[in-house]
């Protein structure tokens, strides 16, 4: 998944290169790009746990769930902590690579941050409640669990529909940033929703 949200930065962006700056500045970390991402919000916006279900841990503890679901939720936290660490380095890399993209197109300061926010929405999703097709969410908790791990593919077959040839949102060099790669570690099959439209 990780791999993939760096291909798709890198293809919104139109630059592996622009990405590749985005890491190097997030290895030594100065104190303007810091603030950069404290303004992006990257840090919050990631929402996998807690917001995508549609409720808090806190709001669970108060029905009286106490040590058993606090447990619980370490347990399930400790198994995703290397998945969670990447995911947060891969958003912070894409927010400062766009960033600094954007203020090297000429881009006010405001102009790059929401660039990058934008970016970074595309290419690394949102996987909080709000933004949870209507289908996961119509069934309350039912559908929420049915369909837990099913957001990512989704909202990779959304994107991957701007970067269809017919699409005028994407240019022909980002579809060859975003295809290209995605093709090379997957195969044709293994992109995901392909094999539905065949």
């Amino acid at each position: 998944v990780n791999l993939t949200q760096c291909i798709n930065a890198a293809g919104k962006m139109g630059s592996y290169r622009a990405l590749a700056g985005g890491f190097k500045r997030l290895k030594k970390l100065s104190l303007a790009d810091a603030r950069i991402l404290k303004e992006s919000w990257v840090e919050t916006n990631i929402g996998f746990s807690d917001l995508g279900a549609g409720y808090t841990a806190s709001s669970r503890y108060k029905g009286g769930g106490g040590k058993v679901s606090r447990t619980l939720d370490a347990f399930g936290n400790l198994g995703m902590l290397f998945f969670s660490k990447v995911e947060k380095v891969n958003r912070a890399a894409t927010i400062l690579g766009a960033y600094h993209q954007g203020i090297g197109k000429g881009m006010s300061r405001q102009e790059a941050l929401n660039y990058a926010k934008e970016i970074n929405l595309k290419a690394n999703f949102d996987y909080g409640i709000h933004d949870t097709p209507r289908f996961m969410r119509m069934g309350g908790p039912v559908t929420q669990a049915m369909f837990q791990f099913k957001k990512y593919p989704v909202k990779q077959m959304e994107l991957m529909w701007e970067f269809m040839p017919w699409s005028n949102k994407t240019t022909a060099g980002q579809k060859l940033r975003l295809w290209l790669p995605l093709m090379a570690i997957s195969g044709v099959w293994g992109i995901p929703g392909f094999a539905l439209l065949v």
